[in-house]
């Protein structure tokens, strides 16, 4: 019973059913009460986390109707609320036995199941109470997609969503998921026609505007998720999220003085948000406005000294004033705010490198490559330091160690080409040349640029121009 769909005589009568069943509890004179009474008493203790209550209930209820289902349904409910779910279960299974028809039995069973993960039993459940064609059918297709979802059927959980939508518009969770399976599936363009059509006959819809916004991301019209994201503005003021996507997408264009006028509309609606004084002084920062970047970088760990871009930000706008050896400690905090951060690993073995901390350096790049192994040019970064400390077979590991982790990545096998030819391995390098040109002829510009000596070796050239000859055909 939701009281809030009460109008205000059934609240007032709601609040005084409460107040009884307390009141006799604490007399301990306890008077009958129907069914329907003790329902409403026990869901709304579930509902308040007043777990001893609704058991309390419960044991009064089961006396006073020994053969009710609904206050066994209640029961079940409970003990999957506390956690004892097998027992749950077993009650609410055999319900099912003699009650063909119970929805809320069906929807009870299909999320302990959920819970179990035993999704596929849970989805058997949640479409025996579709099929009861109950009222809140939206909110079933819901609960039907997520279990789709958990077992990476995405069309399915995509064709609850729609369906989910198609019985109440306003059901902003389907929305949102419908969304999030468009883009794991890789289906923007149908996104993009989906939530257009979507706005079109329901123009005002902020939830339909802000995927749309999503949508045109997805497949790189940023300008369009712009607009998209400004009509959400339009629509609800208050709400800071569309801020954020549209000063991001604006960072993304270069439009930096943009990003910032957003940036300082959303702090009227979320005053406190060192996230978005870091991204501030990121757009300074990009805009060449070193100090103001700063200030902005510091305010934002003055509200939040586990800001982690800002620390980060201020050690890059440091290393930018050609101040290196200060903007290490910065650096560091940010990495130990954020340890499994990648990114901020790269950074700082790239900083250790300048500021001519090797050890360290290499210890950045390890821990770099460890927590995201797809990052080819923190690898190639890592070969140079090790070939840089006149260690050709040290780069060389690196590469087969990169190449372990990214096989026939073009840049790779050119870099591995590099190192054979520097050790003496002509026909081996020039083996893996051929390798890297039939990956990815283009790259062996940047090949040529990091090793010119290749020139003087005409095989080489040959096999370079024969690939070039290929390709133009």
């Amino acid at each position: 019973m939701d009281k809030d769909y009460f109008n205000d005589d059934e609240q007032k009568e709601f609040e005084l059913l409460i107040k009884r069943f307390d009141q006799m509890i604490r007399d301990k004179n306890i008077g009958f009460f129907d069914v329907d009474d003790f329902q409403a008493i026990i869901e709304y203790y579930l509902d308040n986390n007043q777990f001893d209550k609704a058991d309390q209930a419960i044991q009064l209820a089961q006396e006073q109707h020994p053969l009710s289902a609904d206050i066994q349904i209640k029961q079940a409910e409970y003990w999957y609320l506390s956690g004892r779910l097998n027992k749950a279960l077993d009650v609410l299974l055999r319900i099912v036995q003699v009650e063909h028809f119970n929805e809320e039995a069906f929807l009870l069973i299909g999320a302990i199941y959920s819970q179990q993960r035993e999704h596929k039993r849970s989805i058997a459940y949640f479409e025996k109470a579709l099929a009861l064609d109950p009222e809140d059918k939206d909110e079933i297709y819901v609960d039907l997609a997520l279990e789709y979802e958990h077992v990476k059927e995405y069309e399915k959980a995509i064709k609850c969503l729609k369906q989910a939508i198609q019985e109440n518009p306003d059901n902003e969770t389907a929305a949102y998921e419908l969304a999030y399976c468009f883009s794991v599936a890789e289906r923007s363009e149908e996104a993009v026609t989906y939530f257009e059509d979507f706005i079109n006959q329901y123009p005002y819809s902020f939830t339909g505007w802000y995927n749309l916004g999503l949508s045109y991301s997805k497949i790189g019209l940023l300008h369009k998720a712009i607009s998209a994201f400004d009509y959400c503005i339009l629509i609800e003021k208050g709400i800071s999220l569309p801020y954020h996507q549209k000063a991001l997408l604006q960072i993304e264009v270069e439009d930096y003085k943009g990003a910032l006028e957003t940036y300082q509309e959303c702090l009227k609606y979320d005053e406190n948000s060192s996230a978005i004084y870091s991204l501030m002084g990121e757009c300074h920062e990009k805009m060449g406005e070193l100090p103001k970047a700063l200030e902005y970088y510091k305010t934002a760990i003055r509200l939040n000294d586990e800001q982690a871009d800002a620390w980060l930000g201020i050690g890059i706008v440091k290393d930018l004033q050609n101040d290196i050896h200060n903007a290490m400690p910065y650096l560091k905090k940010a990495v130990q705010l954020e340890p499994e951060n990648a990114d901020y690993w790269f950074i700082l073995a790239e900083a250790n490198v300048k500021a001519g901390y090797i050890d360290d350096a290499e210890q950045a790049y390890r821990r770099t490559v460890e927590l995201e192994p797809e990052n080819v040019f923190a690898w190639l970064d890592y070969s140079n330091l090790a070939e840089e400390q006149q260690s050709l077979e040290d780069a060389q590991l690196v590469i087969e160690d990169a190449l372990a982790a990214n096989p026939a990545n073009a840049k790779l096998l050119y870099r591995k080409s590099v190192f054979l030819l520097k050790n003496g391995e002509k026909q081996e390098g020039l083996a893996v040349l051929d390798e890297a040109l039939n990956a990815n002829f283009k790259d062996h510009e940047a090949f040529l640029a990091y090793y010119p000596e290749a020139k003087n070796i005409a095989q080489l050239n040959d096999l370079i121009d024969l690939h070039k000859k290929r390709n133009e055909f």
